[in-house]
């Protein structure tokens, strides 16, 4: 209870320091940067380690990637995590349009390698907040946001 009470306290504090348009960014590039690494390591683990960065990635225990989390559900959720703050990013212009892509082509190839439920749930959550944004508003960062 008390790391909870002290992350709430932190997060007032950075955002009353910094902003919060500026620390929500900032937490949505680190859980981007952190989701592609261990997409990367996803698909390195059903493709074939190399012998090169054997120590860096976890070896595959079944026929489910599990990236560098060691269990195929938590994976799942962190690409997840990924996918949301990709969308974000590039929704307030923060991300290229093709740099996009490819993370989220990255991304939904590493969440598809997970084999888990909750990809497809995840999924189906994204799409159905994407379709009340763009019905709800109809200016252009909605359009964007609703898309993407």
């Amino acid at each position: 209870m008390r790391f909870a009470a002290a992350l709430v306290s932190l997060g007032h504090g950075l955002a009353t320091r910094f902003g919060q348009e500026r620390v929500c960014d900032f937490l949505a590039s680190v859980l981007l940067a952190g989701a592609l690494a261990n997409s990367l390591a996803g698909v390195l683990q059903i493709m074939g380690i190399p012998k090169e960065i054997d120590s860096f990635v976890s070896n595959l225990g079944g026929i489910r990637a599990t990236g560098t989390v060691g269990q195929a559900n938590l994976y799942a959720n962190y690409i997840a995590l990924g996918e949301a703050s990709l969308v974000h990013l590039f929704a307030r212009a923060r991300l290229r349009k093709m740099a996009a892509i490819a993370g989220g082509i990255l991304l939904a190839a590493a969440a598809s390698l997970a084999a888990s439920r909750g990809t497809i749930l995840y999924s189906t959550a994204f799409a159905l907040l994407g379709f009340i944004a763009i019905s709800m508003r109809k200016d252009e960062h909605a359009q964007t946001v609703g898309y993407a």
